[in-house]
């Protein structure tokens, strides 16, 4: 996924210049050529990371934006505060990468009361790309703003999109698990023991299988445990704590926040049949 967009961002950005060097300005400049992506994965995928390294590669400027369900549209158009009995206007990471290029990366969009988020930036992510600052003086979108939305299905509180907003982001990348080579060797660099890190990740596909077999049907709440439940579990196990006990005290504990008698199920079926948690 990480290539293909190096690719994509990379001819979308040539498409911009070439129009640039013609003497082509304003919002025909932009185009068709404008880059919003959505990343989708469960927590701990890589996602931000992702956005991080297209900002090193492509040496532009990264600003983060994390989202939740208070999120108004000043996190979006910068805010008026007073301070020492003046007002002033604040800018936000979102309006400055917006007006002077650069990449957004807006952490769980699909937090934000739908409603707010498009009022807010509705217009501003595509034609006619106008971003109202402060909540009235319009800006126009740097040719050179990239916006890359991330979406955890799986945390609390999550809500499905706005279409109106999702339709306007005609790049999805699923961001999936990596293979079990390479999610061993995530952990393994993390500083752990391998032989712990192959116990964990078994300990781990065991638990999220049986909760996305058809019998249990829970592929909702396997999205809550991932890499970082995994890395839970072994700084537990550095501390002394078993297996068993490390595991249920990350990813079970992560699925009774959701379900607690299907956490309990998962314990006495899964997790206590596992040989290595004996």
């Amino acid at each position: 996924s990480y290539y293909i967009m190096v690719n994509l961002i990379k001819s979308e950005m040539d498409k911009i210049q070439e129009r640039e060097n013609e003497g082509v300005t304003g919002q025909d400049l932009i185009g068709e050529n404008y880059i919003n992506i959505i990343l989708v994965g469960k927590p701990g995928t890589g996602k931000t990371t992702i956005a991080y390294a297209l900002a090193s590669t492509f040496g532009m400027p990264i600003r983060t934006v994390s989202i939740s369900k208070n999120s108004e549209e000043d996190t979006y158009e910068g805010k008026t505060k007073t301070v020492e009995g003046k007002f002033n206007f604040v800018p936000t990471p979102f309006l400055e990468a917006y007006k002077y290029g650069g990449i957004i990366v807006a952490e769980e969009f699909n937090l934000s009361d739908p409603g707010v988020i498009m009022g807010a930036i509705g217009q501003a992510v595509e034609a006619p790309f106008i971003l109202y600052e402060d909540g009235y003086k319009p800006v126009r979108r740097n040719p050179y703003t990239i916006l890359i939305s991330t979406m955890n299905t799986a945390t609390q509180g999550s809500r499905e999109p706005s279409e109106a907003l999702t339709s306007r982001h005609p790049y999805v990348f699923v961001i999936d698990d990596p293979n079990e080579d390479d999610f061993i060797q995530i952990l393994i660099k993390k500083g752990y023991p391998a032989r712990d890190c192959r116990s964990v990740y078994k300990a781990y596909k065991a638990i999220t299988n049986y909760l996305m077999s058809p019998a249990v049907n829970e592929e909702e709440t396997a999205q809550s445990i991932g890499v970082r439940s995994c890395i839970g579990a072994l700084q537990l196990m550095s501390i002394g704590c078993s297996l068993e006990e490390a595991v249920n005290n990350t990813m079970i504990g992560t699925i009774a926040i959701k379900n607690l008698l299907l956490a309990r199920k998962v314990k006495a079926e899964v997790l206590e049949s596992l040989p290595m948690a004996a």
